[in-house]
C-alpha cells in the first residue's frame, strides 16, 4: 500500500513569509505615521487661522475678555482696544499668546494699558510645532478694536506693543512646522494692506 506524503512548507518557505509580512507591516506603520503627521500638521494650521478670526471678531465686537479688568463704560466709548497676538518658540515648541490693550492718546506717559492675556492658546497635540520661526515671518499680529484691521509685524516677539504699533509690514507669513522637520510645513499668509488672511 502506497503511503502519500502530505506537503508542508519548508523552513526556508516559511522564512520567507514573514519576512515578506515583516516588510509589509514595516511600510504601513510608516505610511500611517506619515498620514498622522501630515493630519497633525493640518490641524495645527487650521487652529491658528481660527485663533486669528476669533481674535478680529473680538476685535470688531470690542469684546473685554472676562478673564481681564473690568472695564468702565466711558473708557469702552472714549478709548480703543486693541487685541495683540505674539508668536513664540523655544524648545518645547511653538506659543501663542493673545493680549489685549487700551489705548488712549491722553495718557502720554504710558498710552498702552494691559488689560488681559491668555497664554498657549496654540492646540495640543502629539508632537511639537513652531509658528512663525522663518525669518521674516509675522511675529506680532494686532488687530484694531472695532474696524479689526490688521497691523502685523516681523520684528522680535518680545517687541513692545508700541513699536509693532509704529513699525508695520504690508504683509508676513505664519510658518507652521513640526519641531526638528522644518521641510515638512504649511504656510498661512497676513495680508495687512488689504486686511486677510488664509492658508496658502
Amino acid at each position: 500500500m502506497d503511503i502519500k506524503r502530505k506537503k508542508a512548507f519548508t523552513l526556508v518557505e516559511l522564512m520567507v513569509v514573514m519576512a515578506i509580512t515583516g516588510v509589509i507591516l514595516a511600510l504601513g506603520i510608516i505610511s500611517y505615521k506619515n498620514f498622522s503627521d501630515s493630519a497633525n500638521l493640518t490641524e495645527a494650521t487650521g487652529n491658528v487661522v481660527t485663533i486669528l478670526q476669533q481674535t478680529q471678531s473680538m476685535a470688531r465686537n470690542n469684546e473685554t475678555p472676562k478673564n481681564g479688568t473690568t472695564i468702565s463704560v466711558s473708557d469702552k466709548i472714549s478709548k480703543t482696544f486693541y487685541y495683540l497676538l505674539v508668536f513664540n518658540n523655544d524648545t518645547s515648541g511653538g506659543h501663542i499668546s493673545r493680549l489685549v490693550y487700551m489705548y488712549s492718546k491722553a495718557s502720554l506717559s504710558n498710552p498702552w494699558q494691559i488689560v488681559s492675556t491668555e497664554n498657549d492658546l496654540e492646540l495640543k497635540l502629539s508632537g511639537l510645532f513652531n509658528y512663525g520661526n522663518v525669518n521674516g515671518d509675522c511675529k506680532q499680529i494686532l488687530f484694531e478694536g472695532l474696524t479689526g484691521k490688521i497691523i502685523a509685524s516681523v520684528s522680535n516677539s518680545s517687541d513692545s506693543v508700541d513699536k509693532v504699533y509704529s513699525d508695520p509690514t504690508t504683509s508676513c507669513n505664519i510658518t507652521v512646522n513640526p519641531v526638528g522637520a522644518a521641510s515638512s510645513n504649511k504656510i498661512i499668509y497676513v495680508n495687512a494692506s488689504i486686511g486677510n488672511y488664509g492658508i496658502k
